[in-house]
C-alpha cells in the first residue's frame, strides 16, 4: 500500500462503501448498492487515493445485478458477494487482472459463471446459497489451482461426469445441502489431494465407486437415503480417517464390509439409521478405531461372538456408543469389547449381574442411563472394581444396590437420580 491511501479520502469518492486497511497490504472495501460500476471501475483504477496496481478485498451487496467486466482491471485477491438478489452474469469476470478467491454467501446466481479470466488464479471458488439446479458445461475446468470448491444449498440435481475436468487440485470439496440422488463413478477420481468431501443433506441412493482413485481423510455422507454400501471404499482409501453415514436407511452392516480400512478409520458414525444386529466381526475390524456411534439404531443382538480375535492388541482410549437401542441385556456388546467409554442408555435393560462384565475388560465410563433396570446383583461390578471410573445408572427403577458399589474403589462420578432407591443411613454406609 502506498502511503497516499486515506480511508477519509476514500469514503468520499466512494459514498457506497466502507473502507479499511489490512496490513497495508490490501485495501477492503464493503459496499452496498454501487449503481454504477463503471464510474466505480475508474474510481479504483485511476483515483487519487489509491496506488497503482492496488489490492481490493471487495464485499458487495444490493447489487440487482453483477455486469460483465464489472472489476476489469483491477487486482482483487477477495470478492464476497451477500445478497439474494444478486445475479452474476456468466462473463462478469471478464478482464480481472487476478482474482483469488470468490465467496458468494448468498445470490440469485442460475448458471456458473465464466472463470477464463482468473482461471490460472483462483484458489477459492464458494458459489452457496444460490439457485444452481446443476454443474455441466466448461466453466469449472482448467481452474488449475483451485482447492476449495463450494456449493452448499443451493438445489442442484444433476452434475456432469466431465465437468471437472482439468481441474485436478481441488482438496476440499461440499455439495451439502442440495437434491443430488446420485453422482457419477469416479466423479473425484482427478483430484489426488483430496482431502475433505461434505455430501451431506441430499437425497443420494447409493455411492457405488464415486470415491474410486481417490484417498480423502474425512467423508460426510450424513442425512441422505443410502441403503446400500457395497463399492464405496476402495483399497486406494488408506488415508480415510472419518467417515459419517448418520441419518441413512442402511439397515445392515457385512461382517468384511469395513476390512482393509479398519485400522485407519478414527471415527465411524452409523447413527439414526436402521440397522437391526450387529456382527461381532465388527468389534474386530474396528479394535482401532477412536469412536463408532451406532446409537439410535433397531438393533438387539450381537451375533458370531466366537469370532472375536485380538483382544489384548486392543487400544484403549475408544468410545462405543449404543445408545437407543432395543438391547435387553449388556454382556453382548461389552463382553469382547475393549473399550474405554461405553454407553448404553436408553436400551431395554432390565437386569445387571456379574456375567455382564465379563471378558478383558477396559472400561472406565460406563453410562447405562434411561433403560428399565430394576435389580443389580451385588458381584455386577466385581470385574471392573479397580477400573471403573465413572458410572451413571439414573433414570432407571432400581430399588436397591445390595451393595454393589462396595468394590468401585477408583468410582469418581455416581448418578443414581431418578431411581427408586429406599435411602437409609445403614444403606448409604453399606453402599
Amino acid at each position: 500500500m502506498s502511503d497516499i491511501f486515506s480511508i477519509e479520502k476514500c469514503e468520499e469518492l466512494l459514498p457506497q462503501c466502507k473502507c479499511s486497511e489490512d496490513y497495508r497490504i490490501s485495501v477492503i472495501l464493503t459496499c452496498r448498492n454501487v449503481s454504477d460500476f463503471e464510474a466505480f471501475n475508474d474510481i479504483l483504477t485511476n483515483g487519487p487515493v489509491f496506488a497503482v496496481n492496488t489490492n481490493f478485498v471487495i464485499t458487495l451487496s444490493g447489487n440487482t445485478v453483477l455486469p460483465k467486466g464489472f472489476l476489469s482491471g483491477l487486482f482483487v485477491s477477495d470478492l464476497i458477494v451477500d445478497d439474494f438478489q444478486t445475479q452474476v452474469e456468466v462473463d462478469a469476470f471478464d478482464g480481472m487482472r487476478y482474482l483469488w478467491q470468490i465467496t458468494v454467501r448468498k445470490s440469485s446466481m442460475k448458471e456458473i459463471p465464466d472463470f477464463r479470466a482468473i482461471r490460472s488464479y483462483l484458489k477459492i471458488l464458494q458459489l452457496d446459497n444460490s439457485h444452481l439446479t446443476q454443474l455441466r458445461g466448461d466453466n469449472l475446468k482448467k481452474l488449475t489451482r483451485l482447492q476449495t470448491l463450494s456449493f452448499v444449498n443451493n438445489s442442484i440435481a444433476h452434475v456432469a461426469e466431465d465437468v471437472f475436468q482439468g481441474t485436478e487440485n481441488v482438496k476440499y470439496f461440499d455439495i451439502s445441502h442440495n437434491l443430488l440422488t446420485c453422482l457419477p463413478p469416479g466423479l473425484f477420481k482427478s483430484w489426488k489431494g483430496l482431502e475433505e468431501v461434505w455430501l451431506s443433506y441430499n437425497q443420494l441412493l447409493h455411492v457405488d465407486r464415486l470415491f474410486l482413485g481417490t484417498n480423502p481423510q474425512s467423508i460426510y455422507l450424513n442425512n441422505n437415503n443410502i441403503s446400500d454400501l457395497s463399492g464405496m471404499l476402495h483399497y486406494s482409501m488408506w488415508k480415510l480417517k472419518k467417515l459419517k453415514l448418520s441419518y441413512n436407511l442402511i439397515q445392515g452392516i457385512a461382517p468384511n464390509m469395513f476390512s482393509g480400512y479398519s485400522k485407519n478409520i478414527d471415527f465411524l458414525y452409523l447413527d439414526h439409521c436402521l440397522i437391526r444386529e450387529i456382527d461381532a466381526q465388527i468389534w474386530n475390524e474396528f479394535f482401532y478405531m477412536e469412536e463408532l456411534d451406532l446409537s439410535f439404531n433397531l438393533i438387539d443382538k450381537v451375533t458370531n461372538n466366537n469370532n472375536i480375535t485380538n483382544i489384548k492388541d486392543r487400544p484403549f482410549e475408544n468410545t462405543l456408543r449404543l445408545d437407543h437401542n432395543l438391547f435387553t441385556s449388556l454382556g453382548p456388546a461389552l463382553r469382547y469389547h475393549r473399550v474405554w467409554t461405553f454407553s448404553m442408555a436408553h436400551n431395554l435393560i432390565a437386569h445387571l449381574g456379574p456375567e455382564d462384565l465379563q471378558g478383558d475388560l477396559r472400561v472406565r465410563h460406563l453410562d447405562l442411563q434411561g433403560n428399565v433396570i430394576a435389580q443389580v446383583e451385588r458381584l455386577t461390578f466385581a470385574k471392573v472394581r479397580g477400573l471403573l471410573l465413572s458410572l451413571d445408572l439414573s433414570r432407571n427403577r432400581i430399588k436397591s444396590l445390595q451393595g454393589c458399589l462396595q468394590s468401585l474403589i477408583r468410582l469418581e462420578t455416581l448418578n443414581l437420580s431418578h431411581n427408586r432407591i429406599e435411602v437409609s443411613r445403614f444403606s448409604l454406609l453399606n453402599n
